[in-house]
């Protein structure tokens, strides 16, 4: 009975011995499966942090001018400039991207502004001395409408207009800039607005810059599931593989016992002149680093450096022994 007992105790301690070590290496495998899925996330998202710039970009235009002595009206045409840098880095353009440079003008339905027609703007992008690098001019007006489609507008937004979720006014849109690239080596930090008329409104402006992609950046944007899918499980496939390959050389069997080779050295240092046969040879035997290591085979193996060299003789010491020589006396 206590035998029965004690078996059944045994095979119930091995059996939760052995889910012990299966849960062990089941989360274990887990976890770095899941450490290697954040570090291929992490490193997809840095790359495409760096490598596509920002779409769309908006700049505030705040416009100025000179007014006249007496004090009323605009002697001056209106300016703006805007900065396009911090700390005298452009974080506006990338190097090599492609851009369009788009100023939005929210103008009134006014009486002047509709007496003036066309009027242009320039746009100077310069550089950190000032120097100019880029000019560009174009021409804006505020699009035509009769006095009956006016007068038929107001009746029927008549309501919006009074309690103002609307307001007679015109947005123009003016590509001045359709395919700029920067320089790389002379990068513009800021430019200026310029608007050739003293007397057009202007309610607010505001400085549009959209990236034109193409290549890999075209591909990475357009299709950002597709591409993060691709990306994401290229990085894990090569970190898997970095993974497994270290696993591979430092926790099999085979590759713990190679570690520890057994490499024996033996050096022999023979005279030019072998000693005669004759004369016994006195040999000198030394044994260096006698650490037992364990072979594949599981026996001690050491190992061992083995010097030999002969007994020196009378002629290689380079002393020579005077016989005596006899004497007759008289």
């Amino acid at each position: 009975m206590n035998k029965a007992y004690d078996n059944m105790v045994f095979n119930l301690s091995e059996r939760v011995t052995s889910a012990t070590h299966i849960l062990q290496k089941t989360l274990k495998t887990l976890g770095l499966v899941f450490a290697v899925f954040w570090v291929a996330v992490f490193l997809y998202a840095s790359f495409y942090y760096y490598y596509v710039p920002v779409v769309a970009q908006e700049r505030p235009v705040h416009f100025q001018f000179s007014v006249c002595e007496s004090g009323i009206g605009i002697c001056s045409f209106p300016t703006a400039n805007v900065s396009l840098s911090k700390d005298g880095k452009s974080q506006v353009f990338n190097m090599g991207q492609r851009y369009t440079i788009i100023l939005e003008l929210d103008v009134p339905e006014s009486d002047i502004n509709r007496v003036i027609g066309m009027f242009m703007i320039e746009m100077r992008l310069y550089n950190k001395n000032g120097e100019t690098v880029s000019i560009s001019s174009r021409s804006a007006s505020i699009q035509y409408k009769s006095d009956l489609l006016r007068s038929l507008e107001t009746f029927m937004f008549a309501p919006m207009f009074l309690f103002g979720y609307m307001q007679q006014k015109q947005y123009l849109n003016i590509e001045l800039f359709p395919d700029f690239v920067d320089n790389a080596f002379n990068p513009s930090v800021g430019l200026v607005l310029e608007v050739k008329s003293k007397r057009v409104d202007i309610y607010a402006g505001l400085l549009k810059v959209y990236a034109q992609f193409s290549g890999l950046r075209y591909f990475l944007y357009s299709w950002p599931f597709t591409s993060a899918f691709i990306g994401i499980g290229t990085n894990f496939s090569m970190l898997g593989f970095v993974v497994l390959l270290s696993w591979y050389n430092s926790w099999l069997p085979w590759a713990a016992a190679n570690q520890n080779a057994v490499v024996k050295v033996i050096l022999a240092k023979n005279r030019k002149e072998s000693p005669p046969k004759s004369q016994p040879v006195r040999a000198a035997t030394e044994t260096v680093g006698c650490e037992p290591v364990m072979g594949g085979d599981g026996q001690a193996a050491v190992d061992t450096l083995i010097l030999s060299r002969p007994a020196p003789t009378e002629e290689d010491s380079g002393l020579r022994l005077r016989q005596p020589r006899s004497v007759d006396l008289p």
